[in-house]
């Protein structure tokens, strides 16, 4: 016996290391449990393998393709049924007793049970994998070519993939109908004569109805189909979806949408239609602008590609303004008229007139930009299309449903649900023709003159009318049918004439955008029946007057107004009242709102300045305590800083849609209107009274978006808020409560719970006392199932987020971040028994970050499992990723500030086939990215892999040492403060090249697909010895080289690619990038970027043979390059530069106005940071006036140029054709643009410090006006002093009246100039500062402004470097200090 234990224990001690003596004899006391557990997964496999093996056999008489993984699975199941049988047998057969049978055989024991234990677990993986294998098969087309060219269909990718669907469906012998549905035009019977050609030879009967209208009696028709035939097959086309579904009773998985054509397909059959012609240089370029306005629509691109074949050019472009400008007065004439037959086809079956009113004014509305679903319900309430509803919330409904009729319909395009609607172009002017000629419903845009048409009568019978973008207004419309008009100028803020609504008393919408109606027209009280009224960006004085019309249901008001009239208390029919874009009322009159008693929805805007006031006491303003009057209130918006405004007893049961935000911060109240939910509850306080005990959580109905900041008095959200959860919530926002300890906790003693099951987007931040976020017993499957986003930041004593029995049924969640959450161990916690494999299915990204006790995504915990000393020693080797959680779709993964020697092992790799971007930054402790496991003996890669980052892991030598993984698809690396690394990956080339990226690094693979590359270190001219060979690097494009002490930049740096077009330049000491020998290198670049340069005096020299980049340079931006003075020579020429920006340079002017000239593709300009420039362009032809014309410009930026004056101070004469933006900031002596002529046509606001300004087009003229505007507005004055004595010669003495505050700097005088104060009468604070001032206040002067002097309270004194006195001994300082009480100084 005792020779049998020291064998055993011989045999033990020569095993491997990794397993402990305590596994090792436990293999033996579970002897016989090993043997049952292999013969019990064995069992379950081969059942597993039955079933997969009935699919397969299924599948394979169907004709179908077994997957490539489940052939596998198979093969592997085979080889391993004949291991486990041959085990099990062995064992059967074998002697495990000795010593004559008197004893047990301790070793035999040990070495059978060892094989049972290995290969049931082996077994049993292998059974899980089966029941994952999902789908079995695939229907495949034939391998033959694709249909002969005599047939018309088309080979495009989105319709032959839906005639492959189409071809399987009706392949399937379970399938006896098969519907395609899609507009008019869009190519259904196409596409389904092209079935037929497909499918003939193996269905025994196929029937095509084509383009039916209304449910098909089959059996009446004769057409045989039903259990009976069933080799015959129906094959259905429609316009409706919902025909074939609901009335004909095709499946949903078999009625296929067929959709627009994409660009290039569209321009592809357009070409073969119009033939040859379109290939001429002449025409090419019209020919795709045709084709692109017929959007993708097949009839339109046939039809508009036939008229036009073989034509004259004249009649190209005719063509293309047509379609560019329809006339819906001729669109049935038009190249297009096969196109409107079709589409007014499906119009004419709409079935009911409801239905007809909603899709024309739909057309309207999409015409004017303004498709939005609730502009669409409130424009039909005030046309009274639904009759027999009274109430907004049945309106809404019914909206809904015609909307997704529509759909259904093909008339408008099947979207997402949301806030706004779509429509294709071509159906939207079909619309427009129709609602002309059958609803006298006239809608213009832009040039045409609305005044004619009303002088001719051609309005007189129109029922609606839409001006948009128009020009001029007339003086009256006499439309007595009119109930529909909305307003749009094309100037900013015209007047409105006093007569102008006299000619339309059945009006009843009025949408008014943009225009000056203070005071209102004289004729406005005239409008009786108006009940939707809208008044958009309009300017408002007094409102009064709306309160006289007593129809009104609908008020929507968009101004600047800062109080609300008593009038529109009188609005007692009124039933919605929308303020959300008034931000700057602040009173609302008490009892106005408590007198609205037809209310339904109140909207006010979500960072206003109302300011409610209490229910107590005598009050100036409106409280809350009035919406108790409103019983009919359905829908609320409001903003309420402080929650002890509410009043007690406030019930918001009836609330169908809310948006409340309770002492919500300003950047809070910005970031909470993300999701776009129609039930939103946002609190940031910290009296747990006002959110327990009165029950706001409690009483509000099915919130689905809710953010909690501060102490709401509970330690867990979802039974103390709310004892019955949040079943509808979406989007759940914690932070910054101290007290909250658990989300989820239940007594024990309830059943358990469903937590959360629509949530989506989930985020804890700042709970400090949060320990779990599930304690209680709950029921997992639906807990948490729809989540897909999941932010977890500063809860320090959080040490896991889910157990392995919530984790294992998020198969939604698309995002998770984790951040500073110090005892954060591992992200899904596996408890005891618990082995089922984690499937993250849909992850694509991960951020982990400052966890530094995290060594596992996840971890099993073990009952009674050891000490922490035994963790912290199996963690040390643990990888981040351990294989027991799958990561099939994750495409981007940060680790940031991470305590981690591995992050995957090489065993694991096959679970990140789609991993795209690894990016990791400062792991002090990582070794390698990537474990290789000594069994490793196959290949593996990161398939996918394209983008690269390692930062700051000085632990790092190499980023994997086994030549056994590759990155086939890797286009960007970067790789920087790396001390220790000297290799990135171990097959490298035997000739490869240093590459100086960190201080040890030695060698570098070739890395075919490499498209961007980051070189950063100080010695890059010593490692480099030879120029880079091309093979290394032959996709390059994109290359940075950072921290180069180099003069000029060497073309040994540079890696020769004849695919490089941007160069990155950064922290690195060039006095100039190219030099006239090396310029020639570089043809190709396109984008240069040149940052933190300090000793760059050029960027090439001036005899350098610059044309051969600039011919193709078309981005420079220049950065922080201190010492730059002059951005380039005088003569430079650029040929297609489209941006150009400068920030933090000591330019004096940026260019020169014959570089200027050939600026001809420039499209965007920004100079930000240069307080040396004083203009922009500067003349270069002296005496010699010409026009420099940025024909592209559309966006031109100037921001914080202390010292610019103008754009350019020459004679030159300037034009912005394009220019749609101009935004100035922070340029205080900037007063007019440029000192000649500077003309924007397009330009129609001017942004000057961060407010905007309308612009005529003139630039000079506008920004006078603002100046002029902002000098006698504002109560503070800032000028130079020159500045200040040209405003106080131009404008008399009572303009500087509000004047309270005088600032004046850049004063070179040595003594500050008293007498420009006599004109600032109410001047009290005097600021000087950068001035060249010895003394303030000189003797003589100051007796002559005693007056002023003595108003002056506040003296502010700041860099006055030669000053050496505020006033001589002798002066009369009585005077000057009488009043001041506050004198500062900084720097003087």
């Amino acid at each position: 016996m005792a020779e049998a234990a020291i064998s055993v224990a011989a045999g033990i001690v020569v095993e491997p290391v990794v397993d402990s003596i305590s596994t090792q004899l436990g293999y033996i006391w579970n002897y016989m449990t090993n043997f049952e557990n292999l013969e019990r997964q064995h069992q379950k496999l081969k059942d597993t393998l039955a079933q997969v093996q009935h699919s397969v056999d299924e599948a394979t008489r169907n004709g179908e393709d077994i997957e490539q993984k489940v052939v596998s699975w198979l093969d592997r199941v085979e080889k391993i049924n004949a291991e486990a049988t041959k085990i099990i047998e062995d064992n059967q057969r074998a002697n495990m007793r000795c010593f004559k049978s008197l004893c047990p055989d301790l070793k035999k024991r040990y070495q059978h049970s060892k094989q049972a234990a290995v290969k049931a677990m082996e077994v049993s993986e292998l059974e899980k994998d089966g029941n994952l294998l999902g789908k079995v098969s695939y229907r495949n087309l034939p391998d033959e070519t694709w249909h002969p060219s005599s047939k018309p269909f088309e080979d495009f990718e989105s319709r032959t993939s839906t005639l492959t669907y189409v071809i399987n469906a009706l392949s399937n012998p379970d399938v006896h109908m098969v519907g395609v549905h899609g507009m008019g035009g869009i190519g259904k019977t196409t596409l389904a004569r092209e079935v037929i050609s497909w499918v003939w030879n193996s269905v025994r009967r196929l029937n095509l109805e084509d383009n039916i209208w209304e449910t098909l009696d089959l059996e009446k028709v004769g057409i045989p189909f039903n259990d009976d035939h069933r080799g015959c097959k129906l094959l259905l086309t429609a316009r409706k979806a919902n025909l074939l579904s609901d009335e004909m009773g095709c499946d949903c998985e078999n009625n296929f949408p067929i959709g627009i054509l994409n660009e290039t397909e569209a321009w592809n059959l357009f070409k073969k239609i119009a033939g040859s012609c379109v290939e001429g240089h002449d025409l090419q370029s019209l020919a795709f602008d045709v084709a692109k306005e017929c959007g993708g629509l097949p009839i339109a691109i046939v039809t508009v590609a036939k008229a036009l074949k073989n034509k004259e050019k004249c009649e190209w472009k005719s063509a293309l303004f047509e379609l560019q400008h329809p006339s819906v007065e001729s669109l049935e004439e038009s190249v297009a008229t096969k196109t409107y037959s079709c589409i007014k086809l499906s119009y004419d079956h709409l079935k009911s007139e409801e239905l007809k009113s909603t899709f024309l004014l739909c057309s309207t509305m999409i015409f004017i930009s303004n498709a939005s679903v609730e502009g669409l319900l409130r424009y039909a309430m005030g046309l009274r299309l639904f009759s027999t509803i009274n109430t907004m919330e049945a309106t809404r409904d019914r909206v809904n449903t015609l909307i997704q009729k529509l759909k259904k319909s093909c008339l408008l395009l099947d979207t997402p649900k949301g806030e706004r609607f779509f429509m294709h172009d071509v159906v939207r002017d079909v619309g427009r023709s129709i609602a002309l000629r059958d609803r006298h419903m006239f809608t213009m845009k832009e040039n045409l003159v609305i005044q004619d048409l009303a002088e001719e009568n051609t309005l007189k019978n129109c029922t609606s009318i839409i001006l948009h973008d128009i020009a001029k207004l007339p003086e009256e419309l006499d439309c007595p049918q009119l109930n529909f008009l909305y307003i749009k100028p094309k100037t900013r803020f015209p007047k409105i004439l006093d007569n102008f609504f006299k000619g339309m008393p059945k009006l009843g919408v009025l949408h008014l955008i943009e225009i000056v109606l203070s005071p209102l027209p004289a004729s406005f009280h005239l409008l009786k029946k108006l009940q939707t009224l809208y008044l958009d960006a309009c300017h408002l004085g007094d409102i009064a007057e709306i309160g006289n019309m007593k129809n009104l249901e609908i008020l929507v008001l968009s101004s600047d107004i800062k109080q609300m009239s008593e009038k529109i208390g009188e609005l007692t029919q009124l039933k919605v009242l929308d303020l959300r874009k008034c931000s700057d009322i602040e009173v609302i009159p008490p009892n106005i709102i408590s007198r609205l008693t037809q209310l339904e929805e109140l909207y006010m805007p979500l960072d206003g300045l109302c300011k409610w006031q209490g229910v107590e006491g005598e009050r100036s303003n409106g409280s809350l305590g009035e919406l108790e009057h409103l019983s009919q209130l359905t829908a609320l918006q409001i903003y309420i800083p402080d929650a002890k405004l509410v009043p007690k007893g406030l019930l918001f049961q009836k609330l169908q849609r809310y948006t409340i935000y309770i002492g919500v911060l300003e950047g809070f109240r910005r970031r909470y209107r993300l999701h776009g939910t129609s039930r939103t509850l946002s609190l940031n306080y910290d009296d747990a009274n006002n959110s327990v005990e009165d029950g706001i959580i409690k009483q509000l109905k099915e919130i689905e978006e809710m953010h909690l900041r501060g102490k709401q008095g509970v330690k867990n959200v979802l039974y103390e808020l709310k004892r019955y959860g949040f079943p509808k919530l979406k989007h759940f926002d914690v932070r910054s409560n101290p007290e909250l300890v658990y989300i989820v906790d239940f007594p024990k003693q309830s059943e358990p719970c469903v937590a959360f099951p629509h949530l989506q987007t989930f985020s804890l931040c700042s709970l400090s006392s949060l320990e779990k976020i599930c304690q209680a017993q709950f029921s997992p499957p639906n807990s948490f199932c729809q989540l897909r986003t999941l932010d977890v930041q500063l809860c320090v004593k959080l040490k896991n987020i889910f157990s392995s029995s919530i984790a294992k049924h998020l198969s939604q969640l698309e995002q998770i971040t984790v951040c500073s959450c110090e005892n954060m161990e591992e992200i899904f916690s596996i408890v005891g028994s618990e082995n089922e494999e984690i499937v993250l299915e849909k992850l694509d990204t991960l951020y982990l970050w400052n966890l530094p006790k995290l060594r596992s995504f996840s971890y099993k915990v073990e009952v009674g499992s050891t000490c922490d000393e035994e963790r912290q020693m199996k963690d040390s080797l643990m990888p981040l990723f351990d294989g027991k959680v799958k990561f099939p779709n994750l495409k981007t993964i940060y680790l940031v500030d991470m305590n981690l020697k591995y992050v995957f092992s090489s065993s694991t790799l096959g679970s990140f086939v789609q991993l795209q971007r690894l990016d990791i930054n400062s792991c002090t402790v990582l070794e390698e990215i990537i474990r290789i496991d000594h069994d490793l003996k196959n290949n593996f890669e990161l398939p996918s892999l394209k983008n690269l980052r390692i930062k700051k892991c000085p632990a790092m030598k190499s980023f994997i040492f086994s030549d056994k993984v590759t990155f086939p698809s890797l286009e960007e690396i970067e790789i920087s403060d790396m001390d220790n690394l000297e290799m990135i990956w171990h097959n490298q080339l035997e000739d490869s090249h240093n590459v100086q990226n960190c201080q040890k690094l030695c060698k570098v693979s070739v890395l075919p697909n490499l498209e961007e590359l980051g070189l950063d270190g100080r010695k890059i001219k010593m490692v480099w010895q030879r120029p880079f060979p091309e093979i290394l690097f032959p996709k390059l494009k994109f290359l940075e080289i950072q921290n180069d002490e180099s003069m000029v930049l060497s073309p040994n740096s540079l890696p020769r690619s004849h695919n490089l077009e941007r160069l990155s330049l950064e922290n690195s000491s060039y006095e100039w990038i190219f030099s006239c020998e090396e310029v020639e290198e570089y043809p190709q670049i396109k984008s240069l970027y040149v940052n933190g340069l300090g000793n760059l005096k050029q960027i090439w020299k001036q005899d350098s043979k610059v044309d051969t980049i600039l011919q193709n340079l078309e981005n420079l931006v220049v950065h922080s390059c201190g010492s730059l003075v002059t951005l380039l020579p005088p003569s430079t020429s650029f040929q297609n530069l489209t941006v150009l920006r400068v920030q933090n340079c000591r330019l004096i002017n940026l260019i020169s106005s014959s570089t200027a000239k050939s600026l001809m593709h420039l499209k965007e300009m920004e100079i930000k940071d240069c307080n040396m420039m004083t203009e922009v362009v500067t003349g270069d032809r002296a005496g010699i006036e010409d026009e420099i014309n940025f024909k592209n410009l559309k966006s031109l930026e100037l921001f914080s140029l202390s010292r610019l004056r103008r754009f350019c101070s020459g004679n030159d004469n300037f034009s912005f054709p394009s220019l749609k933006i101009l935004n100035v900031a922070y340029c205080p002596k900037m007063r007019i643009f440029s000192s000649t002529a500077a003309n924007a046509p397009m330009l129609r606001e001017i942004e000057l410090d961060w407010e905007s300004y309308y612009c005529d087009g003139d630039v000079n003229k506008t920004m006078e006006r603002i100046h002029e505007k902002k000098v006698f507005s504002s109560d503070v004055l800032r000028y130079c002093a020159s500045d200040i004595r040209m405003i106080l010669q131009k404008f008399p003495e009572h303009k500087f009246s509000k004047v309270r505050t005088l600032e004046v700097f850049d004063d070179e005088s040595t003594v500050f100039p008293l007498d420009i104060l006599q004109r600032f009468q109410n001047l009290n604070c005097l600021k000087l500062r950068d001035t060249s001032y010895k003394e303030i206040f000189s003797c003589e002067e100051v007796e002559k402004h005693a007056e002023t002097l003595a108003q002056i309270n506040v003296l502010h004194l700041t860099k006055l470097d030669d000053l050496e006195q505020m006033c001589k001994q002798d002066s009369r300082s009585d005077l000057i200090l009488l009043n001041l009480r506050a004198l500062q100084s900084a720097t003087v």
